[in-house]
């Protein structure tokens, strides 16, 4: 009894610090946000479970110490926030029509708002007297490419309450946050994927010349795929129309076959498709002799490649040239096209084959070749 009347003295003496906080929380954001920012491609949309790290994180703050309450803001409403912005040229739900995917859950925490004192007599009270508590909303948004994970992070966004008023708005907040990091750290670009992928690194580890003949090098771009690599073109000074471009990628053939079976599927695959080009322009199509073998001797080593020249001709248009070069350097194919005759381009391949040095096999090739050569001896 006398326990009973010193606790109802002390909440007396302290009941004006009991009062609720005028907790604010965090700005939600009411509004689309204007970014300055595009990927130029669609992303397919996920609802998923959190991570284990994620729920962690969300568990420990929360005040019964237990799990969180699982999506209080619906998958519907990051969808509908997503699909209202203009960062993807598209969002398709539960579509596997697209290389990248987002994958978004979220989990919400109560936590207390009170000052030690209140915490400690609200214990004594055993909850008759209740200490100040705010809402913690985790959402987690992780980005895959082809089904692999680039990249994760866990956006915190704190409010009184929350409802289905401000569900939206917390969702759309959580998102904007988001968007605003992974474009300030290119996310979305060729260089992040590669480098998320463990793909190799063109721009710093492969070696091209600066000139080619009259021809200069004008700018190298990576493919947005880690296994179409990288093109660099070269300009001439004086005719706009004479293109040389070098690629470089992985070969995603076995390495165990022949480098003459190799390179001839590769021009194969290019004469396919000059042929459907050449028909659909309506023009015709000459191989000149077919693919043939191409040998440069270099320094310290002797290249040998295959060559193809092609000519599409037409009544009512200038005749278009192509001639193509592929060489196996490493577990790389180098090709090298040029939109002129054979008999003008052989001396400039011959003068830069002997210059090109490719990037050492990547890790993530190496990872592909590994589980290729597990399935095989599997099927055996």
């Amino acid at each position: 009894m006398k326990a009973f009347w010193v606790l109802a003295g002390i909440v007396a003496l302290t009941g004006c610090q009991l009062s609720a906080p005028s907790f604010v929380g965090d700005e939600l954001i009411t509004a689309n946000q204007q970014t300055g920012h595009k990927v130029r491609a669609p992303v397919a949309f996920f609802s998923t479970y959190p991570s284990n790290n994620a729920s962690e994180t969300c568990r420990i703050v929360n005040r019964q110490k237990q799990a969180c309450i699982d999506d209080p803001i619906s998958p519907q409403q990051f969808l509908d926030v997503l699909s209202e912005q203009d960062w993807f040229t598209a969002v398709l739900p539960s579509s596997s029509g697209s290389d990248y995917e987002l994958l978004i859950s979220n989990q919400s925490a109560t936590v207390a708002d009170g000052t030690p004192w209140q915490s400690t007599i609200s214990a004594l009270s055993m909850g008759t007297v209740s200490t100040p508590v705010y809402v913690r909303n985790f959402t987690e948004v992780t980005v895959q490419w082809r089904g692999v994970e680039i990249d994760t992070r866990l956006l915190d966004i704190t409010v009184p309450a929350l409802t289905e008023q401000n569900a939206q708005d917390i969702a759309r907040t959580a998102l904007t946050r988001w968007w605003q990091d992974v474009s300030d750290n290119d996310v979305f670009s060729a260089r992040y994927l590669y480098s998320a992928l463990d793909a190799s690194n063109y721009f710093d580890n492969m070696q091209l010349p600066a000139q080619i003949g009259d021809f200069i090098k004008d700018d190298t771009q990576l493919y947005h795929d880690p296994f179409k690599g990288v093109i660099s073109r070269y300009l001439h000074p004086q005719y706009e129309n004479a293109l040389l471009d070098i690629s470089v990628y992985p070969i995603l053939s076995p390495l165990s076959q022949s480098d003459d079976t190799l390179l001839h599927s590769e021009l194969q695959q290019d004469l396919a498709q000059a042929k459907d080009v050449a028909s659909a322009r309506d023009m015709t199509l000459d191989d000149d002799g077919g693919i043939t073998p191409f040998s440069i001797a270099g320094s310290d080593r002797i290249a040998e490649g295959k060559v193809m020249a092609l000519t599409a001709t037409s009544e009512n248009a200038e005749s278009l040239f192509a001639s193509t070069y592929v060489f196996r350097q490493q577990d790389k194919i180098i090709k090298i096209t040029t939109t002129f005759p054979r008999r003008v381009s052989d001396s400039l391949v011959q003068q830069a084959m002997p210059s090109i040095i490719v990037p050492e096999p990547s890790k993530l090739m190496a990872a592909i070749r590994e589980m290729q050569a597990s399935q095989q001896t599997a099927v055996q």
